[in-house]
This record gives structure tokens, sequence and C-alpha cells, in this order.
């Protein structure tokens, strides 16, 4: 009886071990993993950051007298400063792979120099103040990525000195540039 019990809980042992190895096989049958979906990437919404960096200036200035053109003095103004702003845009998907959008910058461009001018009153040269850009976007989505071409408008003001007290034959002004 008891060698009975020995060989049917052996049998057991090696049934289970079987069943356990077997688990390890190759199915005879196919089976099909599902489908894989690629990701759908959605560029549309509105945006908003802000930036910050380094503003480097450099121009000359000459004066010239009425009499025959003659040149009296010229000084070359160059400057670093930071610059930093806002930006802002809206993107709109038309389909899944083609995006128009808007942008546009706003911000603050240090730079500039005054200078004593020729007869030293230091109230003469040029300071950048601020710039601006508005521009439109149309772009092709690859997924993750966004190919785009961008075109628009920048304006720049910048405040020219020139003279101060000394009636300058160019009065003190400023100007905006595209």
């Amino acid at each position: 009886m008891r060698l009975g019990r020995t060989l049917l809980t052996s049998a057991a042992l090696v049934g289970s071990f079987a069943a356990t190895h077997a688990a390890d096989l190759a199915p005879k049958y196919p089976v099909k993993a599902p489908p894989v979906q690629a990701p759908v990437y959605d560029w549309s919404g509105f945006y908003l950051g802000g930036y910050y960096g380094a503003s480097l200036s450099q121009s000359n200035a000459s004066t010239l007298t009425s009499l025959a053109n003659s040149q009296l003095g010229s000084v070359d103004l160059n400057s670093s400063s930071w610059t930093g702003g806002v930006t802002a845009g809206y993107n709109l998907q038309l389909s899944p792979a083609l995006l128009v959008g808007v942008e546009g910058d706003f911000g603050y461009l240090g730079g500039g120099q005054l200078f004593p001018d020729f007869d030293f009153d230091p109230d003469a040269g040029e300071q950048n103040r601020w710039y601006a850009t508005l521009r439109g976007r149309v772009g092709y989505v690859t997924g993750p990525s966004l190919l785009y071409i961008t075109g628009g408008v920048g304006f720049v003001h910048v405040a020219d000195t020139f003279g101060g007290n000394s009636n300058p034959p160019f009065p003190a002004g400023s100007r905006s540039a595209l």
C-alpha cells in the first residue's frame, strides 16, 4: 500500500511538472496580436510663452557740413544688453497633415548708447526701445514633428538723438523701422 501511494504521488508530481513545462511551448494554432493604433497628434490650440536673451547693437554716425560736404566727425556705436518679451499664438489643424496658425511677439530690446557729442553734451546717440512681430504659418504635421513655413512683419522702435542743447542741424527724434 505504501508503494502504491509513493508511485501515485510521484506520478502526480511528474504530471504537474510536465504541464508547467508545456506552458512554455508554442501553441499549435496561430495567434494574432491586436492591431497597433498609431498615436494621433493634434497641434490645435492657443499657446503663450516668454523668452529672454542677449541684445547686440552696432551702428555708426557721421556729420557733414553744408559746405562742400566735408566730413567733420564720425562715431561707431557698439553696445550689448538683455532682451526679453512674450510670444502668443494659435494653431488650427485642418486635417491630419495640414496646419495653419498665427503668432506674435512683443519684447524689450535693450541696447544703444549715448555719448558726448562734439560740444560735449552727453545726449547724442541711439537707443533701441522695443520690437514686435506678427506672422502667419502653414505647416505639415508629421506626427510628433511639425514642418512649417512662416512669414509676416516686424517692427523696431529706435530713438535717435543728436545735438541736444547746441542748436542741432538735425532735430532729435525717433523712428520705427519695418
